[in-house]
């Protein structure tokens, strides 16, 4: 991710930074590497000189689509999942690249961080968890690992071969009772579509087409499944976001949960990223930018705060979508809804 630092902005009811004080539990430890992984992991390196890149990068990517696309081998790998009532063994399957999120990251790091440290600060009652967009449940196992959240949680995941890792993973954390998996795409308006599932194992940029060769898929909206009442809902949907928003306009008018969002800015389809802050401006919320404070009080977007104490920093920073424009490529986003923002200043505090 991109490393910048928004300024302030005046925004609805809100005008100065909100910041809270986290801690990034490590819920996942690797414990067996499958060799796939262990392939896809050279075959996608970052290679600093032109020459490394050449001699090593392109033959490990040819080496790497030989055997998973033509050979079609894959393996199972392990990892410890540090459960609320104690560690439990998760295998999970190394064809799914998104598993990267356990076993790529340098020690110590923790997956989608400023998402996490959020949903640490405000799931912390009975209230449910929508993940949206859940792959192999690495977010909703995140949730489900807080002790001071008791809640439902409700995880989608449209992908045949993502959504049976995503059961596989549930069930083997002994969550079945708690998660319901969802074998469904959100969007605006309920009936079928098509998933385009990118090959090489890269599950998480599965995304909606118009392309009928894509795997058919159900859609559906929140609203239409009477789903409880829930306190956050995280959005990651491959700039379908404003598609999901609008299939739960009513909840968002009446539960006003707190919403999560990935948000993808191109220069060429702008009004693309800016759609999900119209529509949420129209519902009387407030867009932020989660960011790290770092020890001099200077602001960064990046996945991991400044290596240090374990208790972090974290900023919302209030944004509008002129702001937008000039912010990362890549980024997750979070609003309130305007009735909710003393809530929320209970858990954070204005600066």
């Amino acid at each position: 991710m991109n490393t910048q630092s928004p300024s302030p902005c005046s925004a609805s009811h809100v005008s100065k930074r909100l910041t809270a004080t986290v801690q990034l539990p490590l819920v996942f430890h690797i414990e067996k590497l499958p060799r796939i992984a262990k392939l896809y992991k050279l075959a996608t390196h970052t290679y600093r000189k032109r020459w490394t890149k050449r001699l090593f990068k392109r033959p490990m990517r040819i080496l790497y689509d030989f055997v998973y696309d033509i050979l079609q081998y894959g393996d199972d790998g392990e990892f410890r999942y540090n459960a609320v009532d104690g560690p439990r063994s998760i295998i999970f399957n190394g064809r799914n690249a998104q598993f990267g999120a356990v076993h790529q990251l340098p020690e110590g790091e923790v997956y989608e961080a400023p998402i996490v440290a959020l949903m640490e600060l405000l799931l912390t009652d009975d209230r449910s968890f929508v993940d949206v967009g859940a792959n192999w449940g690495c977010l909703t196992l995140q949730a489900a690992a807080f002790e001071k959240f008791s809640g439902p949680i409700h995880a989608f995941e449209p992908v045949s071969d993502t959504y049976a890792d995503l059961c596989r993973t549930v069930g083997q954390s002994g969550l079945a009772g708690r998660v319901t998996c969802h074998k469904l795409a959100l969007s605006s308006e309920p009936g079928a579509g098509f998933m385009n599932v990118p090959q090489g194992g890269t599950s998480g940029w599965a995304h909606l087409t118009d392309d009928r060769r894509g795997e058919p898929v159900q859609l559906a909206t929140l609203d239409e499944l009477n789903i409880a009442a829930p306190n956050l809902i995280k959005i990651d949907a491959e700039d379908h976001e404003i598609a999901v928003l609008r299939g739960a306009g009513d909840m968002l008018r009446t539960s006003k949960p707190y919403i999560a969002f990935e948000n993808w800015l191109d220069a060429k389809a702008p009004e693309i990223a800016i759609a999900p802050w119209r529509y949420l401006t129209s519902l009387n919320y407030t867009v932020f930018c989660p960011a790290w404070i770092t020890d001099d009080g200077s602001v960064r977007l990046v996945n991991m705060p400044p290596i240090g104490p374990q208790s972090k920093k974290i900023a919302l920073i209030p944004m509008s979508e002129s702001h937008r424009m000039f912010g990362p490529q890549h980024w997750s986003y979070f609003a309130c809804h305007r009735d909710r923002l003393k809530e929320l200043q209970t858990i954070f505090k204005s600066e």
